[in-house]
Order: structure tokens, then C-alpha cells, then sequence
């Protein structure tokens, strides 16, 4: 959270009380935040499920918001969060910045220097076992409105989005391999959960330039050579090692010719994890719509759920642009 006083809220719990003390922050809980006049932003990092209904009471107490992926669990809640900031002048912005990131701008001025020639396609994975590898609490990532869909797809399909433009139509298949799985790490390890979401997705999108993108999502498996971002142009290819890290690696690629593209070197800092929040912010106070605005995320939502209703129903789902 950002604010003049430097409030902090995880829970109300010594989890927070202990997380404000080490980094020089005011623990409070939800109803002192909302009714904090001096806090006129906020980050909301809660479990995807809530997003809609947090994001809803910041702004209803006149406070901009900028949410954790994705904005809203359905689009007719978006819509309402989209209406009241409007109503109310305030910031709502949303994650993921990612494609702020120097490999993914570094892409999109290759692209638009025509560097690549006419952009044909694109493939783009992440595949691993699942994140009760790591991850304490898992279950709200397997829920019925998440998985690796929209965990982890809504990365590959912003990122998409911002190279090769809107997207007019998607087909999907998806597959769970396990019905239960198992908390690994922590104090719940060894707990059994059900599993409601769709656990490895293939999705194909046709952008409205012509481009047609490949999508590959998984808990369910162990990748090779994976996570993998490529575009395919009829003058080059571009390839990234891995476009979650602000640092990797962007090569642009001819037959039997393999150039490094040197991008602006960074580490991996607090400052340039929060180029999300912060950009949007500075956006906001100059009066220019941020890259990361609502808008803009509620698009990569509404693929999302097509990818969704594809796999469900086995059709192709037409997306209509404003």
C-alpha cells in the first residue's frame, strides 16, 4: 500500500505486525485503511477471488486502487469497478507490468521497427508441476476461477497483447490431471484439497492484424526448455529466455545467424518489482491513462474467459472490439 504515512496491511495478524516492523511501515487492518483519509492509494494483494469485492470497497471509500492479476473474476464485475473510478476520478490500474519490463519493450520496438517483417505468430509456455512446490497456501490457485490460466496465461496473454495488438478470437483444450492435490511446504503440508480449475491449457488466438499466438499453461507437468517466448516474423524471429525476470535475454534470430539484443541492464529490485504501481501512479497525476490501466486489463480478461468458455464448450469464441 502506498500512502502518506506509509501504511502497510497483509492481515491482521503477527504475520503483519512482524512484516510492518521490518520494513518501517504502520500495520493497520481493512476497516483503519478505508477510514485513513491521509492513504489515497492502495495496492491490493489478496487472493485472486477477492479482488473484485476489495478493489470495490477502496474505491467506494474514495481511494485509487491498483490490483493484483487479474481485475475482477468476471467481467460484469470489472465493469462495475471500471464505472465507479470513472465516477470518482481515481486511479484503478492492475497487474500484470510485466511487458514494462526491458526484454518485453525492447520486443515491441523490434516489432515496430519492422525488424521482424510482418509478424506471422507467436508461441509463448510455462509449464511446471504446480505451486504447492513452494507456495504454503495453495488452494485458491486451483479454484474454479484460477489456475494456470489465469495465474500464470494472463503474463503470456498481456504480453501478446501489447506486442501484436487486440485479439478477435480464441479456441482452447484443457485437461486436469489430478481431481486432489497435496500441500508440500509449510505448516498445512500434507493437507489434501480438491482441485476446480482446468490445470493444462492449450490456446490458440487470432490477433486483428493476423497474427495467430500459441498459449501453453500448466501445474500439471514438468517443462522442457520452458518458460519460452518467441515471435515469428518473415524477416526474423525473436526469442526471450524468460519473460518473467527484468533481466533476461532477448535474441533476434536468421537463418544461421543468432544476435544478442542488448536491452537496458537491471537488477532484480523492490524498484523494479513495483514498476506496476508506481508508473501507474505517476501516470495518474500527469493525467495520462497508465499502460497498466483497467481498460486495458479488462481485455486481457475478457480473453481469458473466452479461452475459458473455448475448452468448456470445444467452439471457437469470436471477441467483438469497441
Amino acid at each position: 500500500m502506498l500512502s502518506e504515512n506509509n501504511g502497510s496491511l497483509l492481515n491482521d495478524n503477527q504475520q503483519t505486525q512482524d512484516f510492518a516492523e521490518s520494513h518501517g511501515l504502520v500495520p493497520m487492518n481493512f476497516d483503519q485503511l478505508l477510514g485513513d483519509q491521509s492513504i489515497d492509494y492502495v495496492l491490493n494483494l489478496t487472493p485472486a477471488h477477492e479482488h473484485g469485492t476489495i478493489s470495490k470497497q477502496i474505491l467506494e471509500a474514495r481511494k485509487s486502487v491498483y490490483s493484483e492479476k487479474p481485475l475482477a473474476a468476471t467481467l460484469e464485475e470489472a465493469d462495475e469497478l471500471i464505472a465507479l473510478a470513472s465516477e470518482r476520478h481515481l486511479l484503478l490500474a492492475c497487474a500484470p507490468a510485466t511487458f514494462l519490463w526491458p526484454p518485453l519493450t525492447t520486443a515491441r520496438k523490434l516489432i515496430a521497427q519492422d525488424q521482424l517483417g510482418k509478424v506471422v505468430g507467436a508461441f509463448t509456455s510455462l509449464v511446471y508441476p504446480g505451486p504447492e512446490l513452494f507456495h504454503p497456501h495453495p488452494e485458491h490457485l486451483y479454484m474454479a476461477t484460477a489456475g494456470p490460466l489465469r495465474d500464470m496465461g494472463i503474463y503470456q496473454v498481456t504480453a501478446l497483447m501489447a506486442l501484436l495488438g487486440p485479439i478477435v478470437s480464441v479456441s482452447a483444450m484443457a485437461s486436469r490431471a489430478f481431481d486432489r492435490r497435496t500441500v508440500l511446504v509449510g505448516p498445512a503440508a500434507g493437507v489434501n484439497f480438491p482441485v476446480g480449475a482446468q490445470t493444462h491449457v492449450h490456446a490458440l488466438l487470432s490477433h486483428a492484424g493476423g497474427a495467430i499466438s500459441t498459449v501453453i499453461v500448466s501445474f500439471d507437468a514438468h517443462g522442457a526448455g520452458v518458460p519460452r517466448f518467441e515471435v515469428f516474423g518473415q524477416k526474423a524471429a525473436l526469442s526471450i529466455n524468460n519473460m518473467h525476470l527484468p533481466n533476461a535475454m532477448v535474441e533476434l534470430r536468421t537463418l544461421g545467424e543468432i544476435e544478442l539484443i542488448e536491452t537496458d541492464q537491471v537488477e532484480i529490485s523492490p524498484a523494479v518489482l513495483s514498476i506496476g504501481p508506481t508508473s501507474a501512479w505517476r501516470d495518474y497525476m500527469r493525467g495520462v491513462e497508465p499502460e497498466t490501466s483497467a481498460c486495458r486489463m479488462r481485455g486481457v480478461l475478457e480473453v481469458l474467459l473466452a479461452i475459458e468458455h473455448a475448452f468448456a464448450q470445444g467452439t471457437v469464441v469470436d471477441i467483438y472490439l469497441g
